[in-house]
C-alpha cells in the first residue's frame, strides 16, 4: 500500500530546484491529504452508495481535471549545458605507459598511468 510513495517522493526533486525542494515536497503532501479528507466528504454528501451517479460523475470529472492539468503543466525547457574548453581525451585502450611494447606494465601491475 506505501510502496509508491518512496520512489514518487524521491522523483519530485528530480523537478524541483534544491532551495525550494523541501517546500514542494511538503506542499504535494498537504494537498493529498487534503484531497483524500475532503473527497470522502463531497462524495458521501453527492449520495456515494446510492443509485444516483453523481459521485461517480464527481469522480469522473476530477480525473478529467487531473488528466487536462497534466497535458497543460510542463516542465520548463532547461538550456543545453555549455561544454568545457577542454582537450578531448583519448580513446579508451589507447593509452600507453611510454613504452610500444603492448605487454609490459608501469610497475603497479596494471597497464597506462600509474596510480
Amino acid at each position: 500500500m506505501y510502496a509508491p510513495y518512496g520512489p514518487y517522493f524521491a522523483f519530485i526533486p528530480e523537478f524541483l530546484p534544491q532551495n525550494v525542494a523541501g517546500a514542494g515536497i511538503g506542499a504535494i503532501n498537504a494537498f493529498g491529504a487534503l484531497g483524500g479528507f475532503a473527497g470522502t466528504y463531497i462524495v458521501g454528501a453527492l449520495g456515494g452508495g446510492t443509485k444516483s451517479g453523481a459521485a461517480f460523475l464527481f469522480l469522473a470529472a476530477s480525473l478529467v481535471a487531473a488528466g487536462l492539468l497534466m497535458l497543460i503543466v510542463r516542465a520548463p525547457r532547461r538550456a543545453p549545458r555549455p561544454q568545457p574548453d577542454a582537450a578531448p581525451s583519448p580513446p579508451l585502450g589507447t593509452e600507453t605507459n611510454g613504452s610500444d611494447s603492448p605487454g609490459q606494465t608501469n610497475g603497479s601491475g596494471s597497464r597506462g598511468r600509474a596510480a
